[in-house]
């Protein structure tokens, strides 16, 4: 259960700082800096409902109030009341709606609407993907998903041990995406030598990208800490910086590993099916086939990743520009330059990456 609570640490968002270090007051010994750790501390249990009846809408004036069934936890079933706050530009709740509500055991109706209950949804949209990723990829697609669930559970196994027993981020978050890229590629392409010239294309660019990222933190002196969620977290441990700086070199490792993986593959399919269709290509023009495919698919990932973190950092850009009094300041934002730092570190890593696929391919292809 704590591996649980300080991983979805991780994952929470927040509006306010949460490390007392931070505010210009220490706190008061019961007083919690987050509304994340009151919560976990108050006792509160989070459950499904549903609603069945609309008693009061919300207002600025006075609270909503609805009558639900609580459909999870050990009080499905029962039917309570839930008050509601008002919250401006939210869709007004329907009866029948699935709803998220939270209480307090032993405190009769005190019970509080939290947020609409998205997993329906969620699990239309996964079971849409399969079909799609299935009926495009065939058979061995539904591999692939394997692999990716079991690196998911891998990556999240490995985060609460690493927050439980202090051991080393870097060290053990490059062993859980070693394991990922592994599995993920024989997923694809099978116990083959195409599969394997991916795998080892990968731990190339892995290589790169951990010792580049971690050279960038300590030298750049960006320890994470200017994440909430890196507050959080430490607000829970009392790890040192230390521990951070290779925490977030291996999350920048584990967010890299997609990109790498997709440039292994590509080259080493292409090399693969080259050769199957011209058995005799010798491995010097395989290799200069590997090479100039790579290539392509470099310049084409690195403009989906100035896209994607560039693209994610344009809500700072934007108030920056109004709140912000130079370029300077800006740029040497901890987010903002974490964000660039990102595209570099990527686009570095899986153009060696394709390059030592090229090359490898071209020998065991």
């Amino acid at each position: 259960m704590r591996n649980l609570l300080l991983v979805s640490l991780l994952l929470a968002s927040a509006s306010v700082n949460a490390y007392p270090g931070v505010w210009a007051e220490n706190p008061e010994e019961d007083f919690h800096a987050h509304p994340l750790v009151e919560i976990s501390g108050s006792g509160r249990n989070f459950a499904r409902a549903r609603v069945r009846k609309l008693l009061r809408e919300a207002s600025r004036r006075e609270s909503g109030l609805l009558r639900a069934e609580i459909s999870s936890g050990p009080r499905a079933g029962e039917y309570i009341y839930v008050s509601v706050f008002y919250t401006p530009q939210v869709e007004p709740l329907r009866e029948n709606e699935n709803i998220v509500i939270s209480f307090q055991d032993g405190a009769g109706e005190d019970a509080v609407f939290e947020s609409r209950d998205r997993l329906g949804s969620l699990a239309l949209l996964l079971i849409i993907f399969i079909i799609l990723v299935a009926s495009v990829g065939g058979k061995r697609s539904l591999y692939s998903i394997a692999a990716l669930g079991a690196g998911i559970a891998v990556c999240w196994v490995v985060l609460g041990r690493i927050f439980e027993f202090g051991r080393n981020p870097l060290y053990d978050m490059g062993l859980a995406v070693s394991f990922v890229v592994m599995i993920t590629t024989l997923a694809i392409g099978g116990v083959s030598s195409k599969s394997f010239s991916a795998a080892i294309g990968s731990f190339a660019g892995l290589g790169v990208g951990a010792f580049t990222g971690w050279v960038f933190f300590y030298g750049a002196g960006v320890t994470g800490f200017h994440f909430e969620e890196v507050q959080l977290l430490h607000y829970a441990t009392g790890y040192g910086s230390g521990f951070f700086i290779d925490f977030m070199t291996g999350l920048l490792l584990l967010g890299a590993a997609g990109v790498i993986m997709d440039s292994a593959v590509s080259v080493a399919s292409s090399m693969y099916e080259i050769k199957k269709n011209n058995p005799g290509i010798t491995r010097v023009a395989l290799r200069d086939e590997g090479v100039s495919i790579g290539r392509d698919v470099t310049l084409t990932m690195a403009s989906t990743l100035a896209v994607a973190y560039l693209g994610g950092a344009l809500p700072l850009m934007l108030a920056g520009s109004l709140h912000l009094s130079s370029v300077t300041q800006l740029v040497n934002l901890p987010s903002f330059h974490l964000g660039l730092y990102s595209v570099l570190l990527g686009s570095t890593a899986f153009a060696v990456s394709a390059r030592v696929t090229a090359w490898v391919g071209a020998k065991i292809i």
